[in-house]
């Protein structure tokens, strides 16, 4: 069944291992991501000087895809219209996730943002910062260790048994040793119950028991990432004889190697 045209709708690392596998089975395959530069959050957290390593995963799938003349076409968010108008027999949707916004009620004067913003903003400074961190993975981690460079104080803090829970033990042991040296305060099992203009409340999830904080200058609120499947969920309206397919973070937030597995899988099965 060679010959298919396929349109990937993203070049995150889920997307790009896609075209990489269907551009080696034979088939004629487009990429089309809507920002400027390929890798989605991946190349984000890749630019970042721990998880650095991240950066092989684009670089290699990248340069497949200019060996086997495999088009990326960025800046370019694809719209219905656009399919309709496209010969081509298959869609992929990798249209990956974002962060959540901050649920965090506060009355202003305080500062928060996700770690998107302060791993992208070099200017986003402060003395003592809170990390907030409900996503279970290695992203409130990276954003301490930047504004630890930065100079900062951090304390992690999490309403899970530990800051990170879903990393590997043996990565995550890591991380505590390298940050735990530099003095971050790693604080569990507890929520955020109110954030004044330097303060923030700190409440025990078993005990109530409710502890503050002082002189806080800067609130980091990572609380785990959220589909944007705004496409996918309109797939019946473009054109009912196309093939579609979901991959990767656009599904539901997943790890790496599940989302490129998921590629994997999709390639071998047009």
């Amino acid at each position: 069944n060679k010959g298919r045209k396929v349109v990937v709708v993203g070049a995150g690392p889920a997307g790009l291992e896609a075209a990489r596998g269907i551009a080696e089975a034979g088939h004629s395959v487009s990429v089309y991501e809507a920002s400027a530069s390929p890798g989605g959050q991946l190349a984000l957290w890749a630019s970042c000087r721990s998880t650095r390593e991240l950066t092989g995963i684009l670089d290699w799938r990248l340069a497949e895809l200019e060996r086997l003349g495999v088009p990326i076409h960025l800046d370019s968010p694809l719209q219905r219209s656009s399919l309709k108008s496209m010969d081509c027999d298959s869609v992929i949707m990798a249209t990956g996730a974002t962060a959540r916004p901050s649920r965090l009620v506060h009355n202003g004067s305080n500062r928060v943002f996700a770690p998107h913003a302060v791993i992208r903003d070099p200017e986003i400074l402060a003395r003592n910062a809170l990390v907030i961190s409900e996503g279970r993975g290695q992203a409130a981690l990276v954003v301490a260790e930047i504004l630890l460079d930065r100079g900062a104080r951090v304390e992690l803090v999490t309403s899970d048994f530990a800051i990170a829970a879903d990393l590997d033990p043996t990565v995550r042991d890591g991380w505590y040793e390298r940050l735990g040296k530099r003095g971050v305060v790693m604080t569990s099992q507890k929520l955020v119950r109110e954030i004044g203009e330097t303060t923030v409340s700190l409440q025990n999830i078993h005990s109530g028991v409710v502890t503050n904080r002082e002189d806080i200058d800067l609130l980091v609120d990572w609380c785990g990432s959220r589909v944007e499947d705004s496409m996918l969920r309109q797939r019946w309206s473009v054109k009912n004889d196309l093939e579609w397919h979901a991959i990767g973070d656009c599904i539901a937030p997943r790890t790496l190697e599940v989302a490129i597995a998921e590629a994997v899988q999709v390639a071998q099965a047009l």
